[in-house]
């Protein structure tokens, strides 16, 4: 959700199985399941083609800018990454800056050269490049203003206590601050309740992720619940 339009700008692509009960089994269990049988890349190969298929035929007629994916570490450190998931999107006839690539903090650090060589050759090419679950693990406001990436998601575990904690709220508003100074956008998951929705919102934060807005859904169930919603 932007926050300043009140539309929905952007949507992510999530991975599930089904479990044979109505139901689907966790992202965990799926990530699990593709390493132990070496099906990790072509997983991600799967859902990012399938990504940028939704956003070429229903991205403009929705009113969404922009689909997430994530990238796994096996995707993003192979020697010809940038050039394999450029082909892929390519393939799919998608327009690049209607694509963002999701990176988490932890992958980002632990080969910093390597990765920030192939985030920029994606970013020139037009596609955007999104700090995932910033705040877990190695975070520090002194390098947002090196990292090749777009845009900021904030994990929940920096925004789950905003209502209580007040040194949360200033943290929060820290990193909008720092964001804004080297032209990133933020993005804050994990969003619950309408309280929780407006403290975040007052800290200046410009997109809000979470379930206060909606659950993962199927692909044909977000099509019409956003064309219901953004008209």
């Amino acid at each position: 959700m932007h926050l300043e339009s009140g539309r929905y700008k952007a949507v992510e692509a999530l991975v599930r199985l089904p479990d044979g009960k109505g139901g689907y089994f966790p992202a965990g269990q799926v990530i699990s399941l593709a390493e132990r049988n070496a099906m990790v890349e072509a997983l991600g190969d799967y859902v990012l083609a399938n990504a940028c298929s939704f956003m070429r035929e229903w991205g403009e007629e929705l009113g969404v800018q922009r689909m997430g994916i994530n990238l796994s570490v096996q995707q993003l450190l192979v020697g010809n990454s940038a050039e394999h998931l450029l082909q892929l999107i390519s393939a799919a006839n998608v327009e690049p800056g209607r694509i963002t690539l999701e990176i988490t903090e932890s992958i980002l650090i632990q080969s910093i050269d390597h990765a920030a060589e192939t985030l920029e050759k994606l970013r020139k090419a037009g596609i955007h490049i999104a700090l995932d679950d910033f705040g877990v693990g190695y975070s520090s406001l002194n390098y947002l203003s090196n990292l090749p990436v777009d845009i900021i998601k904030i994990d929940r575990s920096l925004t789950q206590q905003i209502l209580t904690n007040e040194k949360q709220y200033a943290l929060l508003r820290s990193i909008v601050d720092m964001s804004v100074i080297n032209d990133l956008s933020v993005v804050a998951e994990g969003v619950e309740s309408g309280a929780e929705q407006k403290m975040i919102a007052s800290a200046g934060v410009q997109y809000i992720q979470g379930y206060y807005y909606a659950r993962p859904m199927p692909g044909e169930e977000l099509i019409v619940s956003l064309k219901g919603r953004q008209g």
